[in-house]
């Protein structure tokens, strides 16, 4: 047969057999319809494409989950919209991903990478919904956190698993699915949607950056490179369930390139949505890097945080202002207060801790010099007091206007405001017309000047938002975010008294009295030999002589050191608290009772032997003397020392300053006789408001009179405040007795007084060591007086009114530890245990 060349319309030939021309053109005609496409359109393979591709992903997957387990209408309804249906012409770039045109083998890995920017596209919109969800449940737990993820990710896909299941059950792409294959569905939905809130809650929720300089940008970088690995896995596992439950008793085997695909592109969606967090990260990282991650500046963070009553507050740059000034205020009135209980402080601690008063610059060499101190509390206060005197430096501190911010807009925000003037002086056109003005020259300005500020204006904004996002606006809002936590305590709990230059005592056994120079000795043991010889009692009599004569020297460094220890001081200002007083006092007591027990182990010595001994009962007569008089000028010089203390503390209380002063109230006189005269002059007014009865009859019933107001209730005070709980009971005793008062049992009075006394001493001290700062501890001193000097369960209650009135803001903690119950303690004999 011939061969027919023929000439397409696209110009290229074509050769035919056939038996004529004719048959040839029909030929060619019919092969050129069935294989050449006319006026074909390019495939879409644009990133914008891909991005609505995957709008039309989220769409249409919504429109199926409705139609198939709501509401078929609503769902077609969902279906029929522009934004659900996807463009016919667009090349998925996830099938080719997963899936190349040109074979698995010729791709690493068997995925074509040329196609994964547009395929992370097309998964955007879906992750993104995701993560918008996950910040909105960020405080609603765990349970409304799985819910809203479950609403977010099982609304796009519950009705994509229902027809995935239907097609590889039948083998239909377009089979309707039943009731099983829609239970199916959810059931992987469910499973898919625990799996996609890891994924979620590492991106949303990612670990804090404490650290600074390079460990914080390693540490931001860490969390986007978990939050991309922790994503991937959770893809590639959601793409193993789904085909899972869908391949479920059938012969489609699992497809590894698409759960691979989807590790993948998890992976990258993950990383990308964790980039800007990181980012974040990382600037303040780098901006903070002269910030220490350590617990002071965190308690300073903690400080702004609690003055400005939440992060969210610290947007507004006034609020910011007004919470940083608040904490630098807070800490340098702390910084004032623990300072001045240093004593004997070095030159160079003394001056870094001025400037941080002042709000100066603190070296390093300046904490070393502060930490010398050995003052744990001091060196924390002047550290915070560096991190904020930092923090003021990371924006504009404006104290004139009152705003803390920072951040490129404030430069936006600076030159703006010339041409805002210039704009509200166009307000003199109102007046041009009263006032003969060229009207026409003044508004020929007004397009220049409102254009000027609309972009200037457009600008801030832009700025302002690009600096929220990377944490710059708000300098005070970025630093308390970084270093603020819920756990760490503004105020650490401080003992009273800070004095690390004072001498250092060493503990003693608890088993051991307490003493000056340690546990008292051992009385020393007569010699006793078994075996009475001639002789014998010869060497015994020389051994008791030598033996009190050692003990003799031994005494006499002692009673030195107790005498040196009583000395008076040259004048000098306190450096005492009223509570060392107590102390001091009560050491001096026990130091009394030690030389009491000497000279009772001397006299034991020096019993009469069988040949004349030494005689001490004079020597320790003087030396008890002189104890004495000793104990009495170190009390003297104690008393002294607690009524300068105590002086100093008044001077600043808020209550003595209502009365008028320290001057008003210094004689203790006034305040005895002020309260004789009011109790007397309530008596007299119940007196006279009695009315005078008829001298010739006599009441038959008794009248009932109109409750009178009782004088108010003074705080008792107890002259025994210096002494052990023991000793002061032996004085309350000798007291009762002295007056009148009838005891049977004397050692049952002394005891159930001694442990009233330590346990109202230990109640004090549990409230005291509470208390926020030294200025409350202070004025909490007198309690313990009170508390001692009380004769009943009802004037404890009463000393317990007066501490809640004073102190209402510690109203829990003085409930906590004196509670009705623990009055009735104080007052009761505790139960003795029963016999086991």
């Amino acid at each position: 047969m011939p061969v027919y060349t023929i000439q397409a319309p696209d110009g290229h030939e074509i050769d035919i057999d056939a038996p004529d021309e004719t048959t040839a053109i029909t030929g060619a005609q019919q092969w050129y319809a069935q294989n050449v496409k006319t006026n074909s359109q390019k495939k879409d393979t644009s990133i914008s494409g891909a991005l609505g591709q995957g709008v039309s992903d989220l769409v249409s997957g919504v429109g199926k989950t409705v139609r198939e387990y709501v509401s078929k209408d609503a769902g077609d309804a969902i279906l029929s919209k522009d934004a659900a249906k996807a463009n016919p012409n667009y090349k998925s770039a996830t099938q080719q991903f997963m899936h190349p045109d040109d074979g698995a083998a010729n791709h690493t890995l068997g995925l074509d990478w040329s196609s994964l920017p547009r395929a992370a596209l097309e998964q955007a919109p879906g992750l993104a919904l995701d993560v918008v969800g996950g910040v909105a449940s960020r405080r609603l737990g765990p349970v409304g956190q799985y819910l809203t993820g479950l609403a977010t990710f099982g609304s796009r896909t519950a009705g994509n698993e229902a027809q995935r299941r239907a097609s590889a059950r039948t083998g239909d792409a377009n089979a309707e699915p039943t009731a099983d294959d829609k239970l199916s569905g959810l059931q992987s939905t469910l499973v898919q949607s625990a799996l996609n809130k890891i994924g979620t809650n590492v991106i949303v929720n990612p670990g804090k950056v404490a650290g600074t300089g390079i460990t914080g940008a390693a540490q931001a970088a860490g969390n986007v490179a978990k939050a991309g690995v922790v994503e991937g896995a959770t893809s590639a596992a959601q793409d193993a369930v789904s085909q899972g439950m869908a391949n479920r008793g059938t012969e489609v085997p699992f497809d590894t390139q698409t759960i691979l695909g989807a590790g993948v592109l998890g992976g990258v969606g993950g990383s990308i949505f964790a980039a800007p967090k990181g980012v974040k990260e990382t600037i303040t990282a780098s901006r903070m890097r002269d910030q220490s991650s350590s617990e002071a500046t965190t308690r300073a963070a903690n400080r702004v945080l609690e003055a400005a009553g939440g992060t969210d507050k610290l947007v507004d740059p006034k609020a910011g202002y007004e919470a940083t000034a608040a904490a630098m205020g807070d800490v340098r009135r702390e910084l004032g207060d623990v300072a001045s209980t240093v004593r004997n402080a070095s030159h160079e601690a003394v001056s870094a801790i001025e400037r941080a008063k002042s709000g100066g610059a603190i070296s390093e060499r300046d904490l070393k010099a502060v930490d010398a101190e050995g003052n744990p509390q001091l060196s924390d206060l002047v550290r915070q007091a560096s991190a904020l005197q930092k923090l003021t430096k990371y924006g504009t501190f404006n104290e004139a206007e009152g705003r803390f911010s920072g951040g490129g807009h404030q430069i936006v925000r600076k030159a703006a405001w010339p041409l805002v003037r210039d704009a509200t002086k166009l307000g003199a056109v109102a007046g041009a017309v009263a006032g003969n003005v060229d009207l026409g020259m003044i508004t020929s300005h007004v397009p220049e000047a409102m254009g000027g500020l609309a972009s200037a204006l457009a600008a801030y904004k832009g700025l302002k938002a690009v600096d929220r996002a990377l944490g710059l606006a708000s300098p005070a809002k970025t630093f308390a975010e970084k270093f603020g936590d819920a756990t760490t305590a503004i105020r650490g709990a401080q003992p009273l008294n800070q004095s690390p230059t004072g001498p250092k005592v060493v503990p003693q056994n608890s088993l051991t009295t307490p003493q000056p120079w340690g546990p008292i000795p051992e009385p020393p043991q007569k010699f006793k030999p078994d075996i009475v010889e001639p002789g014998i009692a010869k060497i015994v009599a020389k051994l008791q002589k030598d033996k009190q004569q050692q003990t003799a020297k031994e005494a006499l460094p002692l009673l030195r050191k107790l005498a040196e220890q009583a000395k008076p001081p040259a004048p000098e200002p306190p450096d005492t608290t009223l509570q060392d007083a107590i102390k001091a006092g009560k050491q001096v007591v026990k130091d009394r009772q030690w030389a009491d027990q000497m000279r009772q182990q001397y006299e034991e010595a020096s019993a009469p032997q069988d040949t004349p001994q030494v005689k001490m009962e004079d020597v320790f007569k003087a030396t008890q003397k002189l104890a004495k008089g000793l104990q009495q000028m170190a009390d003297l010089r104690q008393k002294g020392l607690g009524s300068n203390q105590a002086e100093a503390e008044a001077a600043v209380s808020p209550l003595i300053d209502s009365v008028g002063g320290l001057g008003e109230v210094r004689n203790p006189a006034m305040g005895k006789r002020a309260s004789e005269l009011i109790s007397a002059a309530n008596a007299l007014k119940k007196l006279r408001a009695v009315p005078e009865a008829d001298s010739t009859e006599a009441p038959t019933q008794p009248s009932a009179e109109a409750p009178q107001a009782d004088a108010p209730f003074v705080l008792p005070e107890s002259p025994h405040v210096f002494k052990e709980p023991k000793d002061a009971a032996e004085a309350i005793y000798a007291e009762a007795v002295a007056g009148g008062k009838a005891i049977r049992h004397a050692e049952g009075f002394k005891a159930g007084t001694t442990r009233r006394l330590a346990g109202e001493e230990a109640i004090y001290n549990q409230i005291s060591n509470s208390l926020a700062n030294v200025s409350e501890r202070g004025a909490f001193h007198k309690y313990l007086s009170a508390l001692w000097g009380s004769d009943s369960p009802e004037v404890v209650r009463q000393v317990r009114s007066h501490m809640l009135g004073e102190f209402p803001q510690h109203a829990g903690t003085i409930m906590k530890h004196l509670s009705d119950e623990a009055i009735k303690g104080l007052w009761t004999k505790p139960k003795k245990a029963g016999k086991g």
